[in-house]
């Protein structure tokens, strides 16, 4: 009987991409799933830009509260551009495979900017986690996962700053000083 080596036992299959399951979508329903991702994705991007913008433009809300929140606001835009741009072009493609440096990368990004969001928020967003048991425990989870990356980055802004007082009377200097200039060359006179 012939003893094999070590060398020889190895298996030497390397993982070069993983095949994506967690949302399986029937082929005619990819692009509306697409266009609404692309929409919750563009108005949370806005909507945190528009956080950003306002609170380094207006000396009235550069406070440490506003800080947080600019902050907070750019976390959030880092954080979602991990997870949705990858989903986007699985809805538009069809391909549901990332290679494993993709992945790596994807989830060390994910995992290190979603434990920011969470220390940020003060663990508030616990409650997502504790569930009672259930049979179909999969749906849950990308049903939480949907919720963790795309719904609660589509509200926080309005939540947390647009219906301050203080950011819309900023917003409101800032639209007056962009209209200001526009409407007063339509009115000077022509040479």
């Amino acid at each position: 009987m012939e003893r094999l080596t070590p060398e020889e036992t190895r298996n030497w299959t390397w993982v070069q991409e993983f095949v994506l399951e967690g949302f399986p979508v029937a082929e005619d329903l990819r692009i509306l799933f697409f266009l609404v991702h692309l929409l919750a994705y563009l108005a949370s991007i806005m909507g945190n830009t528009l956080i950003i913008s306002i609170t380094c433009m207006d000396h009235r809300l550069q406070t440490p509260m506003y800080f947080f929140l600019s902050t907070f606001s750019f976390v959030e835009c880092c954080f979602i551009t991990t997870v949705i741009p990858q989903l986007l072009i699985i809805f538009l493609s069809g391909r549901k495979t990332i290679s494993f440096v993709a992945c790596f990368t994807q989830a060390f990004f994910f995992l290190f900017l979603g434990a920011t969001v969470f220390f940020l928020l003060y663990g508030s967003c616990v409650f997502i986690y504790m569930k009672p048991k259930q049979t179909s425990r999969l749906d849950t989870n990308r049903e939480a996962a949907l919720v963790n990356t795309v719904v609660t980055p589509l509200l926080n802004p309005v939540i947390y700053t647009l219906r301050n007082k203080q950011v819309h009377q900023a917003l409101r200097d800032a639209l007056s000083r962009v209209q200001l200039p526009r409407y007063q060359r339509s009115n000077a006179p022509s040479l």
